[in-house]
């Protein structure tokens, strides 16, 4: 009996193989990953120790193009920073020079303006009390008409042609000062028409000089980004090239002391490699060598319990009074291709649209499996946009629903899908839920569907608010559907407002900046950071002054940053350092000139005038540390509390 048995022992004993052979593989791949990277630092000692490569001129030349074509990106990309840095302090520079030459203008308008609503208050106060005269007037005339009578009679009539009297002299009083102060009031007018047409031109000088400089701002900006995209296409080159030198050194046992360890390095993966695949080995021969139909036999018992279950089971759901449904994503899903519109009656088109139908119902199923997840995801964006494409607004309900739960790929489709067939107002909500989604390709997706209601002003003001804090990331494609992580801030010992709402869109965790809303009002808002501080809240002008080293030469203090950063370029470029730590130490110079409140906050109309708190005490006497503030203000186009947090990552 225990012989009949054995098939037992055999098949649990090959399921523990598999698993090992699992584990085995998977660590011959992460070890693979290892030779690369081992073969990555070899290329580069080899490049760094200088040692003779005339056997590999090919490679030998490459990376030296390479790194000339890096040492001139990165000159060009300081250049480029420091030119922006220098127009954004021009630019802020303008600005206040312009809101001084308003700010006078604009005090004595807000005077003229109040004796202006005083004049007219009084206007309105002597016309009351001239028709209330006059009406009086009138009664007592057709009083003393009436027929009198003798006695106490003859007395009202004395005393009415009194009244009469003195009513007759307040209106003769009256009348001038109505004169008088109508006159108050057209000189009150024109003075205030006179100082908005002064406030106009102002405004239209502003424009005309602001004008060139932003347009040179966008230039600079544009060939920055395009200089970093190609540093970094540049980075990978240099990456994989020494890659492929470190495998032909390794291949050819390169003997230079210099490349011992690095040598010795591959050479233990390779052992490590060559125990793992005799190990698979071993266990492949352990499983051709066990009895035919092992296995079979095994699967049989199992499979007889799962039939019996699955008949129990079959037979309480024929007994059930109806059907379960299925889940909302399926029924979407079957709605829209369902209606696609395909000729089922073409044999190849049929057997195309059942290949795909078992594709996507594997993928319903098992939405994680790997195999099957990639293909029904490039099936099911192709639906969605198809659906778009018809304008017919019968999807949108399934398309919502989609948007708001479900994989991220596919909730990007669908965001794309509502705007080709064109938004209602009543799609706003989920809209601006998805805008604030972690994943960055469904936050596009809704930011594309939402300027489709370019008609409405708010919606107009928050595409700008988004569009004012988005820089370019480098973010991959396929990083594009990943999840944004929250900053710890607790970690990093920031305070945040007590229920506040976590801005995705307007964050930029790289350069350290972290935006949120609240329905609290602003003065509750700056009274809970200035309590955590300490230090009082200052304006855009004074705040640069005191934390930034602003002057009235640099208000902003951009002259400063820049000319700090290109003099650390310059030092990184005579100490001989990697590109890619000139490129990272740029970096750093560029989020700090990103995070000067004159330039960050400069659109009045989506921040209002807003208020900083420095969270530290970093004077421009540390200016080589991010400085730790926060920015309050009236978020304009939520219609809320908003603040950001500034240098909330590590240094």
């Amino acid at each position: 009996m225990a012989g009949k048995l054995r098939f037992i022992h055999d098949g649990f004993s090959e399921i523990g193989r598999k698993f090992r052979r699992r584990k085995l593989r998977k660590h011959q791949r992460a070890l693979e990953g290892q030779r690369q990277e081992a073969f990555l630092r070899l290329g580069r000692r080899s490049w760094e120790a200088q040692i003779d490569l005339s056997a590999y001129s090919d490679l030998r030349d490459k990376l030296r193009g390479l790194d000339d074509r890096a040492g001139q990106l990165t000159a060009k990309t300081g250049e480029l920073q420091a030119q922006s840095g220098s127009l954004q302090s021009e630019r802020a520079a303008e600005i206040a020079r312009f809101d001084e030459l308003s700010r006078p203008v604009l005090e004595e308008k807000a005077e003229v303006d109040k004796a202006l609503r005083a004049a007219r208050a009084r206007q309105s106060e002597n016309e009351r009390a001239i028709a209330g005269l006059q009406g009086r007037l009138k009664w007592l005339t057709d009083e003393l008409e009436r027929p009198g009578q003798a006695g106490s009679g003859q007395r009202s009539r004395e005393s009415l042609l009194a009244e009469q009297k003195g009513t007759t002299h307040q209106l003769a009083a009256a009348i001038p000062a109505r004169e008088a102060l109508a006159a108050e009031v057209n000189r009150l007018t024109g003075e205030s028409q006179r100082l908005a047409d002064h406030l106009a031109r102002i405004e239209a000088d502003r424009k005309s000089i602001l004008a060139p400089i932003d347009a040179k701002l966008q230039r600079v900006q544009q060939e920055s980004k395009g200089a970093t995209r190609e540093i970094s296409d540049v980075g990978r080159e240099q990456t994989d090239r020494f890659t492929e030198l470190g495998a032909a050194l390794y291949r050819q046992k390169e003997a230079h002391p210099a490349l011992q360890d690095c040598r010795q390095a591959v050479e233990a993966i390779d052992q490590n490699r060559a125990e793992v695949q005799a190990a698979l080995d071993a266990s492949v021969t352990l499983t051709i060598a066990m009895p035919r139909r092992t296995m079979l036999k095994f699967a049989a018992v199992p499979l007889l319990l799962l039939l019996v279950a699955v008949g129990a089971v079959l037979v309480l759901y024929s007994l059930s009074p109806e059907t379960p449904d299925a889940g909302p994503l399926q029924r979407i899903t079957r709605r829209i291709t369902g209606r696609a519109g395909r000729d089922l009656s073409d044999p190849a088109v049929a057997s195309e649209e059942s290949r795909k139908t078992e594709i996507v119902t594997a993928f319903l199923r098992a939405p994680r499996e790997e195999s099957t997840r990639q293909q029904a995801i490039d099936i099911l964006e192709n639906d969605l946009t198809t659906v778009g494409s018809t304008a017919d607004r019968g999807y949108v309900p399934y398309l919502t629903k989609i948007l708001r739960r479900g994989e991220p790929e596919l909730r990007a489709a669908a965001g794309h899908s509502i705007g080709m067939i064109g938004p209602a107002p009543s799609e706003l909500p989920v809209l601006l839920e998805a805008l604030n989604d972690p994943v960055p390709g469904v936050r596009d997706a809704a930011l594309a569907a939402l300027q489709q209601l370019g008609d409405d002003s708010n919606i107009r003001l928050l595409v700008r608010r988004i569009h004012a804090s988005t820089r370019e990331s480098g973010r991959q494609s396929r990083e594009r559907f990943r999840a944004d992580v929250m900053p710890d801030f607790r970690r990093l010992g920031v305070p945040i407002f007590d229920g506040a709402t976590f801005l995705h869109y307007a964050s930029d965790p790289q350069i350290g900046r972290a935006a949120f809303v609240t329905d609290a009002p602003v003065q509750k808002v700056l009274d809970f950071y200035r309590s955590r501080s300490g230090r009082r809240a200052l304006q855009a002008q004074e705040f640069s002054r005191v934390y930034f080293g602003g002057t009235p030469q640099d208000p902003t203090g951009g002259k400063r940053l820049a000319a700090e950063s290109e003099a650390s370029f310059q030092r990184a470029v005579r100490a001989g350092k990697p590109p890619a730590e000139i490129r990272a130490e740029m970096d750093r110079h560029a989020a700090r000139m990103l995070s000067l409140p004159m330039a960050r906050y400069i659109d009045t109309e989506i921040y209002g005038s807003p208020s900083f708190i420095a969270l530290e005490d970093a004077r421009p006497a540390a200016a080589s540390r991010t400085i730790r503030y926060v920015a309050v203000f009236e978020d304009r186009a939520l219609g809320k509390t908003g603040f950001e947090v500034h240098g909330a990552a590590a240094d």
